[in-house]
């Protein structure tokens, strides 16, 4: 009986190191919110890549339904990732994303950077549990490469094309997220009667500072829109009221030649 005990007892500490070591740095997986097909997430050592399929009718106003693979994290952090579909069929607006997410509860407090299968690319949010959903659009489409970061209560993007340096590409939001929350990757095919795949590879999450983390502008034109609108000289119609307000507080040091 003893040894019985003991046989099960090591088969379940070597599935759960198993699993464990397919998740690559990821500490877990699971779909979130209510969809109709079961997802996964797999993990490509070889490749540095994990291949992520799932389902859920969408990642948008007061709910979301997605898969999800994650780990904790506390403080100031960045996510970074080469994101692509495995095809380019389906809803135009499934998702592939980098995600900060205060829990796993479908409402939950969130910030992410989608990458939409027509190309869209957007800042993400919701910044109350059970509120709604919010976006800043990049003027970026189709990126190769994409970071979102988190710094003090700001988060923000940056994107890049394959080969290319990763820049500022929209507006920072204050986001409350306290103590541990999840940092990961996430798919949601859009229509919740379909699956979707999407690959992600050299996954890089690290603790960061505002002193290692200040952002750059994608163009020379960012950098003079941004200078006016900090100064006063520019209207709603250039930059959303979000962005406008979020700017103006925004959490490094206006003078800065890189900004």
């Amino acid at each position: 009986m003893r040894n019985r005990t003991l046989a099960i007892a090591l088969a379940i500490c070597s599935s759960q190191l198993g699993n464990a070591q397919s998740l690559g740095i990821f500490f877990g997986h699971s779909d979130v919110g209510t969809v109709l097909h079961a997802g996964s997430a797999t993990y490509d050592s070889a490749k540095n890549a994990y291949t992520l399929i799932g389902s859920g009718e969408n990642m948008w106003a007061t709910a979301d339904a997605f898969q999800f693979a994650w780990k904790k994290i506390s403080g100031d952090v960045e996510i970074s990732a080469d994101v692509s579909f495995l095809n380019s069929g389906g809803n135009e607006h499934k998702k592939a994303v980098l995600m900060l997410r205060q829990s796993l509860d479908s409402n939950s407090v969130y910030a992410d950077v989608a990458l939409h299968g027509n190309g869209l690319t957007s800042l993400q949010y919701r910044d109350q549990k059970g509120g709604t959903t919010t976006e800043v659009e990049s003027n970026i489409s189709a990126p190769a490469r994409l970071r979102i970061t988190r710094v003090g209560r700001y988060v923000y993007i940056s994107l890049g094309q394959q080969g290319s340096d990763l820049h500022f590409a929209a507006g920072s939001v204050p986001i409350p997220l306290d103590g541990e929350f999840y940092a990961g990757i996430g798919v949601c095919s859009h229509d919740k009667n379909a699956t979707e795949q999407a690959t992600f590879s050299n996954v890089a999450i690290k603790n960061v500072t505002a002193r290692t983390t200040q952002p750059v502008p994608y163009s020379s034109l960012e950098s003079v829109a941004a200078l006016k609108l900090l100064t006063g000289r520019m209207t709603a119609r250039t930059f959303s009221s979000i962005a406008m307000d979020t700017l103006r507080n925004y959490p490094w040091q206006v003078g800065s030649p890189r900004f």
